[in-house]
């Protein structure tokens, strides 16, 4: 894939960058052009070398048909449940670290019908919030729309027909009583 300054790319885990500049620099006595990346709304630099983007999974933004998929995705039935939450945990990062959206999308989908929006363990909650994020922000420039509106067009599609789970009380421990 030809790289071009100002063109917008996606970066596997920081969803979508603009190229900023391509630099050459001199490594080891190789001399190595690299991709300057940046999110100006987030402080995000990340500098690429071209050899490796698309090993590293640099690729361009959705297409229209490629949004439909992510869709269909979020639309399919739920995985047969894994037999303990560290599998569970696993097969969501493994997904996650692939960069592709439509496992980012299995991730989401699973999550949201299986936990909802307040996911109890800190490992879903998060393994959630980035699959959310790296999605609707790439959704939100596939489509011209707020990421806000890509966020909830991505959980308006996992959830359709689907109830979502109440939230789990939280375990309260007992501690001693204090002396007065």
């Amino acid at each position: 894939m030809p790289f071009t300054v100002g063109q917008t790319v996606v970066h596997p885990h920081h969803g979508p960058m603009r190229i900023s500049a391509v630099v050459t620099r001199t490594v080891r006595d190789r001399v190595i052009d690299y991709l300057e990346l940046e999110q100006p709304e987030h402080e995000l630099h990340v500098s690429v070398p071209v050899p490796s983007a698309a090993t590293i999974g640099l690729r361009a933004v959705m297409t229209r048909a490629q949004v439909d998929e992510v869709l269909a995705v979020l639309h399919d039935e739920s995985l047969p449940p894994e037999n303990g939450w560290s599998r569970r945990i696993k097969d969501y990062s493994m997904r996650l670290q692939s960069g592709l959206p439509t496992e980012r999308a299995v991730v989401m989908r699973e999550i949201l019908r299986h936990c909802g929006h307040n996911a109890s363990g800190t490992a879903e909650r998060d393994l959630l919030r980035s699959a959310r994020e790296v999605l609707s922000s790439e959704l939100s420039v596939a489509l011209g729309v707020t990421e806000d509106a890509a966020a909830a067009l991505l959980e308006e599609a996992a959830l359709d027909g689907h109830e979502t789970p109440a939230p789990r009380p939280r375990s309260h421990r007992r501690t001693a009583p204090t002396a007065a």
